[in-house]
């Protein structure tokens, strides 16, 4: 008898979900976006390409990322909450790299029967090389023949909803959505205007009002912030984060 009881119990909470009951981000109640901390590009030494919680949310880790492909650079931070300083850091913490890979892991944490959908459109685009300069009205001189090289068009979606999209050869996990905790079903993502935007299993989608060019958005281990970076000109950043209030606890 004991061990049906178990092995019931472990059936519900695979289809329920572990850690968290589904969240309804239409009952949500958001606080206005916080500043946490300014940022710039001279003193990360790259572009933000990471951003993770600590287990007990007390602290934030950053990436920073210069150069592209296998001549990248990566520098690490860690700021802790309430605190003013961003302190360098030697490696990527292991609570930062796990953090990581359930925040952009292609299934719903918990929920593996949730999953973003990838579409990879690629096309080749012809140049034709200037090297002669331009003569008359924007033909090209020289005796180069004229190159080809392929772009990648991917888009990233949710239960149909589009969360991200971008031109690359190179794609970035992360960079436009994070998963809520697990068994939550939730994603923040940025839309297509920029703004900080959370969704639901249900195909609730709730905008966050005040928020623009939107990246790395980060769910709290505790799902009560959300962190994220905005852009604000070429090489200013704000780190930011809004307060949610369920209705729902965390399942124990």
């Amino acid at each position: 008898m004991a061990r049906m009881w178990s092995l019931l119990c472990a059936a519900l909470l695979f289809l329920q979900g572990t850690g968290f009951a589904p969240f309804d981000v239409s009952a949500l109640s958001v606080a206005p976006p916080m500043l946490v901390r300014d940022l710039d590009r001279k003193a990360l030494r790259g572009e933000p390409s990471k951003l993770a919680w600590s287990p007990d949310g007390s602290m934030l880790y950053l990436q920073s990322r210069d150069g592209i492909g296998a001549a990248a650079r990566f520098r690490h931070f860690q700021l802790r909450l309430g605190q003013d300083g961003l302190a360098p850091l030697d490696i990527e913490p292991d609570w930062a790299a796990d953090y990581w890979h359930h925040k952009v892991t292609e299934a719903a944490p918990g929920m593996p029967w949730l999953s973003i959908d990838v579409r990879v459109d690629r096309t080749r685009t012809r140049v034709a090389p200037f090297a002669g300069g331009f003569a008359g009205a924007g033909s090209a001189t020289g005796s180069e023949a004229a190159a080809s090289f392929s772009l990648a068009y991917v888009t990233l979606s949710y239960l149909g909803v589009e969360i991200g999209q971008w031109v690359t050869d190179e794609p970035k996990s992360g960079v436009t959505f994070g998963w809520g905790p697990a068994g939550s079903g939730a994603l923040a993502f940025a839309d297509r205007q920029g703004r900080l935007t959370l969704m639901d299993k249900e195909r609730r989608v709730r905008p966050i009002a005040r928020t623009d060019r939107v990246l790395l958005p980060a769910w709290s281990p505790d799902g009560n912030y959300v962190a994220y970076l905005e852009q604000q000109g070429r090489s200013k950043f704000r780190l930011t984060s809004i307060a949610l209030l369920r209705v729902d606890t965390p399942l124990q």
